[in-house]
């Protein structure tokens, strides 16, 4: 819940943290403050498309509530939307400097757009705050990667790692660094060790297909990759049925569907939290509360 977290401290603290002066903002409406705080818990529970609609009328202030282009910008790299994400992540850390320690986001963003030398200033500059923010180094180990500086790249990774052993996303970009290093048997146990935590990694999945092809192991390889054609068939019926949601064309089988895709997809935490969005839009759904119904086979 890191951003929850850090706008509730801001939001109660201020700036308190010794970071530079900046303009201080006269403080929010009780109003306003109700609007930011929904568009956070939105964002946290996976609801970033509504973020812009209750941050609306914050929004259209010249300038925008800092908090609030804060979010924002969280929501819009949620989205996909990464330009959009630079430029209100940029103007919140620069007008609310305690934004820096958490800024990875506007450094991903960075990444996305192929911007790759402003990306890693971006996670130099949270880690010159927090050292031990390892999504930061993480970041670092990325833009590595891209321009084929392995050494560099293995010694970011290494550091994300070794501060969070279990971050998926560092363990994958450590099986492509193998890979690239021609080390099979190291990038497929990392890589199998990533598809057990988050077995719809389609990336994971067509990464050690290369490797079992290249260790002369071509029915593991077909195997990986019919598994990897399933995810990316269930996520093209996935997105279609999100879109679906954004436009508030959805029914209770609407949200049947998204859970039991999750669930298939082996993403159980994906798959609650579809269900609780679901039976807060239709409570009294049958098929949703049968599916929220305890498992007699569990017990």
């Amino acid at each position: 819940m890191r951003l929850r977290a850090l706008l509730l401290a801001v939001l109660v603290a201020g700036c308190g943290d010794g970071a530079p002066a900046a303009p201080v903002e006269a403080p929010l409406a009780p109003a306003d403050q109700a609007a930011l705080a929904l568009a956070v818990r939105a964002q946290q529970e996976g609801r970033a498309h509504e973020v812009p609609a209750l941050l609306a009328g914050l929004l259209a202030r010249v300038p925008p509530p800092v908090d609030a282009q804060y979010v924002a910008g969280e929501a819009a790299y949620t989205l996909g939307r990464h330009a959009e994400a630079v430029e209100r992540l940029s103007d919140a850390v620069a007008r609310k400097p305690s934004f820096q320690g958490s800024a990875t986001t506007l450094g991903f963003a960075h990444y996305k757009l192929g911007r790759f030398a402003e990306a890693a200033a971006a996670f130099r500059a949270v880690l010159a705050v927090r050292p031990t923010a390892y999504k930061a180094h993480y970041g670092l180990g990325l833009v590595a990667l891209a321009d084929g500086r392995l050494d560099e790249a293995r010694s970011a990774l290494q550091a994300a790692l070794e501060l969070q052993p279990d971050y998926l996303k560092a363990r994958f970009a450590w099986g492509r660094l193998l890979q690239d290093e021609g080390r099979l048997d190291e990038a497929a146990a990392a890589l199998e060790t990533v598809l057990v935590g988050w077995p719809s990694h389609d990336e994971a999945l067509f990464r050690l297909a290369q490797v079992r092809q290249e260790q002369g192991r071509g029915a593991e390889a077909a195997a990986l990759e019919q598994r990897r054609q399933q995810v990316y068939a269930v996520r093209e019926e996935l997105g279609a049925l999100e879109a679906t949601v954004r436009g508030g064309l959805d029914t209770p089988a609407t949200w049947e569907r998204v859970v039991r895709l999750q669930a298939a997809l082996g993403e159980e935490e994906a798959a609650e939290r579809a269900l609780r969005d679901g039976l807060r839009r239709f409570p009294q759904a049958p098929e949703l509360q049968a599916l929220a119904a305890p498992d007699p086979a569990r017990r």
